[in-house]
């Protein structure tokens, strides 16, 4: 049997260009019987038994051992030595302390294979060591029962020495195995592998692994020349068998403090869970509906799930934390709002438990929970205290070589300069029409590389095709997290993390072997949130969900900082949709989605009176609720469970197989549905509605669930507007655009707010006699430390003046002095001249009676990097003509519209056809952007510009009216017309 061992894929990141599926399919090509894989890490091991096994290879799994003076191959004969494996690379890679005897405790089942040119047995033989080779040998002997010498012919010079190594074998009764480190797939990608090695900054020689290539059997053979090395292969190959079992029990068992079995504990905290919230009314449907979820739970085995996120929540709430109301499809489970999991009551809302959880689709319950961003550790920190740090972990993933990302780390390597780093983006992106400016995909990279470009920018092309996709480093899953009945490392590796410690493997791995995966998602509007509630003093039960005003906001379009609410897109649609119930906001929620958002115009209308039909009267009271479009998958179910007398979970099912769009599935459900049904020609016509929709149907649960979060932050900003725009302000002190947009909305709601005040401001935005003040530390060079001292000498009383300040808190450069100045700290001080060793002009400041206008504003801006109290543009919104403009993020990609402008500069070309056109850049105070001034409307407008009172760029202001312009889906806006004020 012919074959080799060292086999090495993708997931040795930074050592490897080899694609793992590559990898195996090659394998199966080139008429191996096995794969040999021993990467660095135990990242592919499961991917690659799936494999093989798909392609009839048998998996040999092995791990790459380099750990101080630890270095040689580990493989696993058997599952018992394949969780050894988990073992050894967990220590390696938490940094703990590995020893002979820790490899002995964990050396069942392994055999040990030396990795030639890179293993210091060898190189001790090749030296003439040969005693000290003896002594190292014995020493592995004694930890491992089963060693192989690795004959290596790949590398020069250990090509030369191989007879030598050989014979050391043969002499001591040493058995030996053929290994070849595969490095690259064909011979051809060996520059490609080089370019890759440079991004990590690592210069790799062409002699040193010009072999290291994938070989095939007979090329296998010509390297070796020598038959006797695979003498011990086909033994190696019967002795081990290794296959990918589901872990049984993988739920831990929650401990509850009444010694109660699991079931009988969940059904007595949602009995008593359900009379709270029913207030004592004794309803029978939702009675019936409990017992029904609880005998799926507890027959499906999964009461300790909702125990466990039962209990992770009510820890969370007991600790002040806000908790999401729900999401995904387990808001539609009456335990969950019983158990205070979720705060959407199913059966109000006409939510399926089966969506959730189908007893006749068995798969693990998904309970996915939002967090507060800040907050989210805290949960999990307690579910690691609860249940050890031995069963629970956080998840890797790997971020990959895509996009710009990838052009610009080989452009890199190859020491190119930026301006061709951004020719060649460019280059690449526009031979795919469809791809988008941050995403390349690899048929576009191909394109690019196959038509007649500059040679320097294909070769950039032809590396980057072959790294594209790749793994190139590892992080944490933002969300999951792993709880494990068994230990951890008895089923998958692990290694360090930020906050303790992540598997090797990533989540879908882990949840195709039966983990349990749960998503604790940190959501910022979350914090926020519960920040303007904790200022309001207001709770989440207390907010009425058919508040008037809410919906005149909701409808007015504008909700800059409400959840799902902020684009441009969506804030149009609002404008026209006319929410006058909660459940409105649901439905747009729901259809404002690539697809679905195509039904929304027909909705709108169809809510505002248009006519329409029913495909049957049978199913009209299901689609009534949102005019006979199918907006969700729940009514997809609801249709065959009323109509073709489905079970809710067979509903389910066929939900599922219908969304995936492939024809023979298609036709094998229709037939299903007809049989089911007496009226076929209906049946057919009803068959064949649910079809159009059924891709394009949202989850009914969610969309609830992320409506309440929606509506709640609407609420609050219609009704608590300081509150709400304090907590964003302060969530936004380094986004001086983002507060700006807030600036302007508080003046036209007439609510003041104030520069920095020396005597009042501290770290963070604060409301004082119903002003808001800005802080201290928005002003340019001021850290918090600053702000700190100053705060603290403050407590021995306020500033009386700029000199007072000035001799009780020692900065250390008269910027920081005149910056505070600038930015108009010390209004309301003492007026006292400040010291000229300042700044030659800055005596005079405190008065600012000598400076213009525009020098007020050049000195703010210097201080804050915005204007606040002198900005240009306020001089002229009062003026007629500024009525009707709008502004700059309030243009729309149909309207012309007129803008109220600082031009800041322009940029005249010259066009291929010898004319003058321009780029304007233009601001409105908040938005800077580049409008264009095309040749036909170019010597008009300059005219305007260049009139006796010609605009000075940098100060002046006037009006433009804009034509929105789309370009091969780019957006930009053309000056059609200019105004003055002079």
């Amino acid at each position: 049997m012919y074959g080799f061992f060292y086999a090495q894929s993708e997931y040795s990141i930074s050592s490897n260009i080899i694609h793992l599926n590559q990898l195996v399919e090659k394998i199966k090509e080139y008429n191996y019987s096995f794969l040999a894989l021993a990467d660095k890490k135990m990242h592919s091991y499961f991917k690659a038994i799936k494999m093989c096994e798909n392609l009839g290879i048998k998996p040999i799994i092995g791990l790459d051992v380099e750990y101080n003076d630890y270095n040689f191959l580990l493989y696993a004969k058997s599952k018992i030595g394949l969780v050894n494996l988990f073992k050894i690379s967990s220590i390696i890679e938490t940094n703990s302390e590995l020893n002979l005897e820790i490899l002995k405790k964990y050396s069942a089942d392994l055999f040990l294979v030396t990795k030639g040119a890179k293993s210091k047995l060898e190189n001790l033989i090749i030296n003439s060591k040969i005693e000290e080779a003896m002594d190292l040998y014995f020493t592995y002997k004694k930890v491992f029962n089963e060693i192989y010498i690795g004959l290596d012919k790949s590398i020069f010079p250990f090509d030369t020495f191989y007879n030598d190594i050989k014979n050391f074998a043969i002499s001591n009764n040493i058995k030996y195995l053929p290994i070849h480190q595969t490095l690259f797939l064909n011979k051809k990608d060996l520059d490609s592998y080089i370019v890759y090695k440079k991004i990590y900054k690592e210069n790799v020689g062409l002699q040193s692994c010009l072999e290291n290539y994938l070989k095939n059997i007979d090329e296998l053979k010509c390297e070796f020349e020598d038959e006797d090395v695979f003498k011990y292969v086909e033994y190696v190959y019967n002795n081990c068998d290794i296959r990918i079992n589901k872990i049984d029990n993988p739920l831990i068992k929650y401990p509850n403090d009444k010694n109660l079995d699991s079931d009988s504990y969940l059904s007595e905290l949602c009995y008593l869970g359900l009379k709270k919230r029913l207030n004592g009314i004794n309803d029978k449907k939702y009675f019936d509906r409990l017992e029904y979820e609880l005998d799926v739970i507890k027959n499906m085995g999964y009461s300790d799930y909702f125990l466990i996120v039962f209990d992770f929540i009510r820890y969370a709430k007991r600790n002040n934390i806000l908790v999401g109301p729900g999401r995904g499809s387990a808001a539609g489970s009456l335990v969950s709002y019983c158990l205070g999991i979720s705060e959407v009551d199913p059966i109000k809302y006409d939510l399926y438990f089966e969506r959730f959880l189908n007893p006749e689709r068995i798969t693990m319950p998904d309970i996915d929970t939002d967090i507060p961003d800040d907050k989210r550790l805290d949960v999990i920190n307690y579910i690691i205290s609860k249940y050890g740090s031995k069963h629970v972990s956080f998840i890797s993933t790997f971020d990959s070589f895509k996009g710009k990302s990838a052009i610009n780390d080989i452009s890199k390597a190859l020491n190119l300069e930026d301006y061709k780093v951004e020719e060649i983006t460019k280059k690449c992106i526009v031979f795919n029409s469809e791809t988008s400016k941050e995403e390349i995909t690899k048929s576009s990279i191909l394109n690019a590389y196959n038509i007649e470009v500059n040679e320097e920018y294909k070769e950039v092309f032809k590396h980057c095709y072959k790294i594209f996709d790749l793994p190139k480093s590892i992080s944490t899953h933002p969300a999951g997290v792993i709880l494990s009945n068994d230990v951890i490392t008895n089923n998958y590796a692990i290694m360090k993390s930020n906050n303790g410690y992540q598997s090797q493997l990533e989540a879908t791995d882990l949840e195709e072997l039966g983990l349990l995966k749960m998503d604790l998602l940190s959501l910022k509007n979350l914090t926020l949130l519960d920040n303007v509630l904790k200022l309001t003093n207001i709770k989440l039960s207390d907010i009425p969900l058919n508040d008037k005003k809410t919906f005149t906001l909701l409808n007015s379009g504008e909700t800059k900082g409400i959840f799902q609410l902020e684009g441009k897109g969506i804030r149009k649609v609002l404008t026209k949709y006319n929410i006058t119930s909660f459940m409105d906001l649901v439905d747009l929620l729901a259809l404002y989605r690539p697809g679905p958002m195509d039904q929304i115009d027909e909705y709108i209308e169809r809510k505002n009176g248009k006519s329409f039909e029913y495909p049957s009267e049978k199913i009209e009271s299901i689609l009534k609720p949102t005019y006979g479009i199918i907006v969700y998958q729940e009514q997809i179910m609801k249709i065959a469970h009323d109509y073709a007398s489905y079970s809710l979970g067979e509903a389910d099912v066929l939900r599922r197989a219908i969304s995936k769009k492939k024809k023979e599935v298609l036709d094998a459900e229709r037939d299903n549905f007809l049989n089911r049904c007496s009226n076929k020609d209906e049946a057919n016509k009803i068959y064949d509605y649910i079809v159009k929709f059924a891709s394009y149907g949202f989850n009914k649960s969610h969309s609830v669930s992320y409506a309440l979060l929606t509506y709640y932050l609407a609420y609050l900003k219609a009704n608590y507007y300081k509150e709400f725009a304090l907590v964003f302000l302060n969530d936004a002190i380094s986004d001086i655009k983002g507060s700006i947009i807030f600036f302007n909305d508080l003046r036209r709601k007439n609510i003041v707010v104030r520069t920095p005040n020396i005597n009042k401001s501290t770290s963070e935005y604060i409301i004082d006699n119903d002003e808001i003040i800005m802080p201290l530390s928005i002003i340019k060079t001021i850290n918090k430390d600053i702000v700190r001292t100053i705060i603290e000498e403050r407590k021995n009383g306020l500033f009386t003046s700029f000199t007072d300040f000035r001799d009780r808190v020692k900065l250390d450069s008269n910027e920081r002095y005149l910056n505070l100045i600038y930015a108009s700290c010390f209004n309301g001080c003492k007026k006292d001249m400040v010291s000229a060793c300042l700044y030659p002009k800055a005596e005079n400041m405190i008065n600012n009676e000598e400076y213009s206008y525009l020098e007020l504003i050049k000195f703010e801006e210097e201080a804050l990097g915005f204007n606040y109290n002198y900005t240009i543009l306020e001089l002229y919104r009062t003026n007629p003509k500024a009525k009707t403009c709008v502004m700059l993020n309030d243009l729309d990609d149909e309207n012309e519209a007129n803008v109220l402008v600082q031009i800041k500069f322009i940029s005249d070309v010259t066009t291929k056809k010898q004319e003058q056109m321009s780029f304007v850049t233009i601001t409105d105070g908040i938005e800077i952007f580049e409008c264009l001034l095309f040749p036909n409307k170019y010597n008009e407008i300059m005219r305007i510009f260049n009139e006796k009172s010609r605009l000075r760029f940098d100060k002046d202001v006037c009006i433009l009216r804009l034509k929105p312009n789309v370009r091969n889906n780019n957006l930009s806006y053309e000056i059609i017309n200019a105004f003055k004020f002079k």
